[in-house]
C-alpha cells in the first residue's frame, strides 16, 4: 500500500522447504533472492516471516527500476528501500538505529553507499541500516511518488533540488544521537562494531579450522572440536572460535573451566562487545554448578542487553525456572544435557504431570513444536496454559499461537491472539509487526472471500 503500485505482472514466490531443497533446485541454500525482471522471489520457508517483506520489495518495485534488469541504478536505493519498508531492525526503529551507530563513531561514507559498488564497503549491517534510515526519511519527508522516481534514476539533485550530501546532513540532524544510551550503545557494538575475525596471514586456514570445529561439534565429537578451536585461537582469537570453545567445553560438562574461559574474554575490551551471547553460556554453566545466584545475574544482565528476542526468551524463561526449586530441579537436564529433537520432546512429555514444572515443559513443548512447524500441537499446547509471569514469555505464548492458527487457517483466532498478543509488546518494534501481522490476517480474510 504504501509504495502505491499495482504491478502489470504477477510475481510468484517460490518457497522451498529446507535450505537442501532450495540448494538443489537452483543452487543457493541460505540466501533468499530476487529476480525482479523475472516477479520471482525465491525463499526458504523458515525465512518467510523474516524476509519476505524485503524481498516482495524489491519485486513490487521492478516496474520503477531501469530497463532489463528493473532494479534501481545502486544498491544503496535498491536495498534501502526494502529495508525501510520493514521500518524496525532489532525491535528497535532504524533511525534510533542509525543514531546509535553514528553515536559509536562509525562514520561510513553514507553518499558512497549510493553509488555503484560504495553500499559494500561497509559492514552490511551498517550499510543496511543507514540506507535503510536514510530513506526512510527521504519518503516520509519528500513522499513516495519522488522516491519512485529516484528508484529509477538514481539521481538526487534534479528531483530533490539538493545535491546528496545536503540531504544526508538533514537526514543526521533528524535522527541525532542524544537518544543513545550505555545500555543500548552496548546491543550495537555487538550488532554494529565487531572486530576483525581473521588475522592477515592466515584467513584461510584460520577459516578452515572454525569450519572444521563446526563438523566436528556436529559429529559430537567434543576432545577433538576443542583441540580444533584450541588451535584456531592460537592463531587469531576471533569471535567463532571463542564461542566455539566455549560452546565444547559446556558439552564437555567442564562447567569451572567454560565460566573461567568466558570471563577471561568478557573481560577484555577489544572482543568483549562481540561476545554478549556467551553470558548465556555462562549462565548454564554455573546453574550446572549450583549457583544460582550467579546464573541469575548472567541471565539477568542478558535480558537487559536486549539483544534479539530470542536471548530474550532464552534468559527470561531461565530467570522463571531458577526461581522455583522444584522447576530448576525438573529441568536441569533438558538445558545442561544434549538430546535429539525427540528426546527433547519425549523428555518434556517425562514433566507434564509435575508440579511447577509443567508449565515451563508445556511451553518448551510449544517452542519445540513451534520449531518443527507442527501447528496443531503449539495450539495444543499453549491455548492451555494461564498467563505467564514473565511479559516476554506471554508475548511468545500468544504470538506463536496466533501463527499457528494463521497457519491452519483459522485467521479470526490468529487475530484474536495477536491482540493478545499487543498487551504484551515490549517496544515499539514488536507493536509494529504484530499490527503488521494482523492486517496481514485481515487481507487474507478479505481475498479469500
Amino acid at each position: 500500500q504504501e509504495w502505491q503500485v499495482s504491478p502489470r505482472r504477477p510475481i510468484t514466490v517460490f518457497i522451498y522447504e529446507t535450505p537442501q531443497q532450495k540448494e538443489r533446485f537452483i543452487g543457493a541454500a541460505e540466501t533468499d533472492f530476487t529476480k525482479p525482471w523475472l516477479r520471482q522471489v525465491h525463499i526458504n520457508l523458515g525465512d518467510v516471516e523474516g524476509a519476505l517483506k524485503h524481498e516482495l520489495v524489491h519485486a513490487m518495485l521492478a516496474e520503477q527500476g531501469i530497463p532489463f534488469l528493473q532494479v534501481a541504478p545502486n544498491s544503496g536505493i535498491i536495498e534501502g528501500a526494502a529495508v525501510a519498508a520493514e521500518r524496525f531492525e532489532y525491535d528497535e526503529s532504524l533511525h534510533q538505529l542509525a543514531g546509535q551507530i553514528l553515536a559509536l563513531g562509525i562514520q561510513p561514507n553514507v553518499a558512497e553507499m549510493f553509488s555503484i559498488s560504495g553500499f559494500f564497503k561497509s559492514y552490511p549491517g551498517v550499510s543496511y541500516v543507514l540506507a535503510g534510515s536514510f530513506c526512510r526519511y527521504i519518503i516520509d519527508r519528500y513522499g513516495v511518488e519522488r522516491f519512485k522516481e529516484l528508484y529509477h534514476s538514481g539521481r538526487f539533485e534534479p528531483l530533490y533540488r539538493k545535491n546528496l550530501n545536503v540531504l544526508i546532513g538533514e537526514w543526521k540532524t533528524i535522527i541525532g544521537t542524544t537518544g543513545a544510551t550505555q545500555r543500548n550503545l552496548q546491543k550495537a557494538t555487538y550488532l554494529f562494531k565487531r572486530p576483525p575475525l581473521f588475522g592477515k596471514e592466515c584467513a584461510r586456514v584460520i577459516a578452515n579450522l572454525n569450519t572444521s570445529t563446526r563438523e566436528l561439534i556436529n559429529r559430537k565429537a567434543y576432545p577433538e572440536a576443542l583441540a580444533s578451536s584450541e588451535r584456531s585461537i592460537a592463531l587469531s582469537r576471533g569471535v567463532d572460535a571463542v564461542y566455539q570453545k566455549s560452546i565444547v567445553l559446556f558439552r564437555l560438562g567442564r562447567y569451572k573451566q567454560t565460566i573461567d574461559f568466558a570471563q577471561q574474554q568478557l573481560a577484555d575490551s577489544t572482543i568483549s562487545g562481540s561476545l554478549l551471547p556467551i553470558r548465556l553460556t555462562v549462565g548454564d554453566s554455573y546453574w550446572g554448578l549450583d549457583e544460582f545466584k550467579k546464573a541469575e545475574f548472567q541471565y539477568s544482565s542478558l535480558l537487559a542487553d536486549s539483544l534479539s528476542l530470542s536471548m530474550n526468551e532464552s534468559a527470561a524463561l531461565r530467570l522463571q525456572i531458577l526461581y522455583d526449586s522444584t522447576a530448576r530441579k525438573a529441568l536441569r537436564p533438558f538445558f545442561l544435557e544434549e538430546r535429539s529433537d525427540s528426546g527433547r520432546i519425549a523428555f518434556l512429555d517425562s514433566l507434564l504431570e509435575v508440579p511447577a514444572a509443567d508449565v515451563f515443559a508445556r511451553y518448551l513443548l510449544g517452542r519445540e513444536y513451534s520449531i518443527k512447524a507442527d501447528d496443531s500441537q503449539v495450539v495444543q499446547e499453549l491455548r492451555v496454559l494461564s498467563p505467564m509471569v514473565s511479559p516476554i514469555l506471554e508475548y511468545l505464548r500468544n504470538r506463536r499461537i496466533a501463527r499457528a492458527m494463521y497457519n491452519l487457517g483459522n485467521f479470526e483466532r490468529a487475530k484474536l491472539y495477536s491482540w493478545r498478543a499487543l498487551n504484551y509488546a515490549a517496544n515499539n518494534g514488536q507493536l509494529y509487526q504484530t499490527e503488521d501481522f494482523l492486517l496481514r490476517c485481515s487481507w487474507i480474510q478479505e481475498h479469500l472471500r
